[in-house]
């Protein structure tokens, strides 16, 4: 039997469509096979990669010496407190002066006080304290608060203001050298250091020896405020 010539153009297309929508079943079926192997099979893998990036993403201390990115650890605060009794001990004209260390964190809570034997509890403790409680509250050094309102060219306003605010603050400010201000490399502050026991300028002396002390023991460099110290009575001079 003949078939006409149009119907055996429409059975070759209906049968080119069920081969095309059979070869695209084919692939989507495959497909989806190979994705759900290849998952069952790289899952552990995969889930171990995507924990590291997930980890390597979380925030984590820039220092050894931090416990975040911006405080000292009880570790650093002894070695700044270390650094700055072996300097009263060593650096200073006139042999060892006993001096009280307080250093605190970057919200002002004390992370370690130490007093060298033979200096009077009490008023040093306090001292070495507003000292240190004065950089965090101007984050600047206590020296600076008294170039600011005490100094030669103050006038009786800034003496008015620099006695009322350490009034209000209730003896946590002081306008005397020897708190140093500690930051991270990018300008963050990390904590502070207080000293007092010796002269003014000797107390700051030793505090900022403490901070040093920081790069000689564990390598890592901070930075100060005030960046150098004022100090003409030591042993070099």
């Amino acid at each position: 039997m003949l078939i006409p010539q149009g119907l055996r153009f429409a059975h070759a297309l209906a049968l080119a469509l069920v081969f095309f929508v059979t070869k695209q079943d084919t692939r989507r079926y495959l497909k989806s096979r190979i994705r759900y192997l290849g998952s069952s099979v790289s899952s552990p893998a995969t889930r171990a990669i995507e924990q590291q990036q997930s980890n390597s993403m979380t925030p984590r201390p820039s220092s050894s010496l931090l416990t975040t990115s911006t405080s000292l650890n009880l570790a650093a605060a002894d070695t700044i407190a270390n650094g700055a009794i072996r300097a009263a001990q060593q650096d200073l004209k006139g042999g060892c002066k006993p001096v009280t260390v307080t250093v605190l964190d970057a919200h002002g809570s004390i992370l370690v006080q130490k007093r060298m034997d033979n200096c009077p509890d009490g008023a040093y403790r306090k001292f070495s304290f507003a000292k240190a409680r004065t950089c965090i509250h101007l984050q600047s050094s206590s020296r600076s608060m008294r170039q600011k309102y005490t100094g030669g060219t103050a006038d009786s306003a800034k003496f008015t203001q620099a006695a009322s605010m350490v009034s209000v603050m209730e003896g946590e400010l002081i306008p005397v050298a020897g708190g140093v201000l500690i930051q991270d490399a990018d300008g963050n502050t990390v904590g502070s250091v207080g000293v007092s026991g010796a002269a003014a300028d000797e107390d700051e002396y030793c505090a900022l020896a403490g901070v040093q002390a920081l790069e000689q023991e564990h390598g890592e460099t901070f930075q100060t405020v005030p960046p150098e110290h004022s100090c003409t009575t030591l042993q070099m001079n």
